[in-house]
């Protein structure tokens, strides 16, 4: 009977330990299911953030794009309005070459 009572009581001891055991395992099961679901959000977050950046690097290259024509543009404008100016001070002068002075 003594040796039941001694074996029951390792037996309590060992059921002890696993439950114990058991609950570790859990809470550490839990835990990482947490940090795994924040991991999951965060990477899809940054993936949100990954295609709205992408769309604003094909705007800022359109806009830069769109800048360097206009420059263009004003680089032309201006020569062709210097060669105006250059033109007309030369007719000008031609116009007073052949009128007589009053």
């Amino acid at each position: 009977m003594a040796e039941l009572v001694r074996e029951h009581a390792a037996l309590d001891k060992r059921l002890t330990q696993a439950l114990l055991n058991l609950e570790i395992a859990d809470s550490s099961n839990r835990t990482l299911l947490h940090e795994f679901q924040e991991s999951r959000s965060a990477v899809a977050r940054l993936s949100a953030q990954s295609a709205r950046s992408t769309g604003w690097e094909a705007r800022l290259r359109t806009l830069e794009q769109e800048r360097d024509d206009i420059n263009e543009e004003r680089k032309a404008q201006s020569a062709r309005a210097r060669a105006v100016e250059t033109k007309s001070v030369a007719l000008t002068e031609q116009c007073g070459a052949l009128l007589p002075v009053c």
